[in-house]
């Protein structure tokens, strides 16, 4: 059995959105993309080569700098609870991997 290291807060922003905020025990590091793209991310090659993690699914974007434990998600639609969970069980896997 795993065990979780990733924290996520959620705050208000602006037009009654919501902001993901996630915390992982390690920093991110490009060599953890294949587990999203594995996942079915699409991992955009220009924003790796500036050293920014994004990944994008349908309509969660994830971001934050490689070598931090902050990545900061939007999400929108229906179904973005279960998009926040399967975000953050791929993260849990990247990191602690």
């Amino acid at each position: 059995m795993s065990v979780k290291r990733t924290v996520r807060t959620t705050t208000g922003s602006c037009c009654n959105s919501v902001s993901h905020l996630f915390e992982t025990n390690k920093p991110i590091l490009k060599k953890q993309l294949s587990f999203f793209r594995d996942a079915g991310y699409l991992v955009p090659h220009h924003f790796t080569t500036s050293g920014i993690f994004y990944v994008q699914k349908k309509a969660l974007i994830a971001t934050g700098s490689f070598k931090t434990t902050r990545i900061s998600v939007r999400c929108s639609g229906l179904t973005c609870a279960d998009k926040l969970d399967e975000f953050e069980a791929t993260l849990d896997n990247a990191v602690n991997s």
